[in-house]
């Protein structure tokens, strides 16, 4: 409990609403809620089209790295593949949480749509008025982030180990860590919807899970980037991602600046909130156009050799 109470105060209430968010600037720069020709009432408008720009990069993303691994599955099992068992097996199972960081990417902007742009803005909290939804954003979040994580560790072994039992080990041990992590989410959506929960506020298994496996997600897919950069000279992936990670954090430090000098000009196109959604799309961009230039890289090198 006074863990749980000691983070809300030091990522809530101090470094959110007195450093970065202070109260003074939602006065002066309120939610942005247009309303169509229609009578449909839109909050956050910029964020609407990040949120769904969102949607698109995770199910092409997600849908075009599952055929990946399925050609690669289906590689395995011709006469040759069997022959070269041991070099072809090498990423599959890092292709299919690639796949999965993506689609779960793609649900949580999808919830992000009802949540923060089409249903009522709440008078309390959103746990409290709009759970389902909630609930799903912070849930999807963590569990694309766990895997990313994995997906890049497994990567990582893969560039890295040369004994194939020393490799096989690592990444047996990392899909066991990561199957573990995804139970833990899994406990906190359970201990969301409890009702009395046994241990406590319900909001604190999901906030931390929404929290913590981004800031862990951040390390080992930066270090699969800077891999892949030593084999992918001319891919513009690697300035996508670091474009939108620029945007992401300028968008946090420098919104109540935004507010200030430009108010509502520009709608919400430069509020903290949409530079964020905007920011992870263009790294989960970024980050596709690295998987696919290294899986033509790949598929060349085995052409050639």
């Amino acid at each position: 409990a006074n863990f749980a109470q000691a983070t809300e105060y030091w990522l809530g209430n101090y470094l959110l609403n007195d450093i970065l968010f202070p109260d003074e600037v939602a006065q002066r720069c309120p939610e942005v809620v247009v309303t169509l020709d229609g009578g449909t009432v839109v909050r956050q408008p910029a964020l609407a089209t990040s949120a769904l720009l969102g949607v698109l990069v995770g199910i092409k993303g997600g849908y075009d790295l599952l055929w990946v691994a399925a050609s690669k599955r289906r590689q395995q099992n011709s006469p040759k593949g069997q022959q070269q068992q041991g070099n072809d097996q090498q990423g599959m199972p890092a292709t299919r949480l690639w796949a999965l960081a993506f689609f779960a990417f793609g649900a949580m902007n999808l919830s992000a749509l009802p949540l923060h742009c089409f249903l009522p803005a709440p008078e309390t909290t959103y746990p409290q008025e709009s759970p389902m939804w909630w609930s799903i954003d912070t849930y999807m979040t963590g569990a694309s982030s766990m895997c990313l994580a994995m997906a890049a560790l497994q990567e990582c072994v893969d560039a890295s180990s040369t004994s194939t039992v020393s490799t096989w080990k690592i990444k047996f041990a990392f899909r066991k860590l990561g199957q573990i992590f995804h139970s833990i989410g899994a406990l906190c959506l359970v201990w969301f919807w409890l009702d009395p929960t046994p241990l406590g506020s319900p909001l604190f298994g999901l906030e931390d899970w929404y929290l913590f496996p981004p800031l862990l997600a951040g390390l080992p897919v930066s270090w699969f980037l800077f891999q892949q950069r030593r084999f992918i000279s001319k891919s513009s992936g690697h300035f996508v991602f670091c474009l939108g990670s620029l945007t992401a954090a300028a968008s946090i430090v420098l919104d109540r600046f935004f507010c200030y000098l430009l108010e509502a000009r520009f709608l919400d196109a430069f509020t903290a909130s949409n530079g964020v959604f905007l920011g992870c799309d263009l790294c989960f961009l970024g980050l596709y156009l690295v998987l696919v230039a290294s899986t033509s890289y790949a598929e060349s090198y085995k052409k050639v050799s």
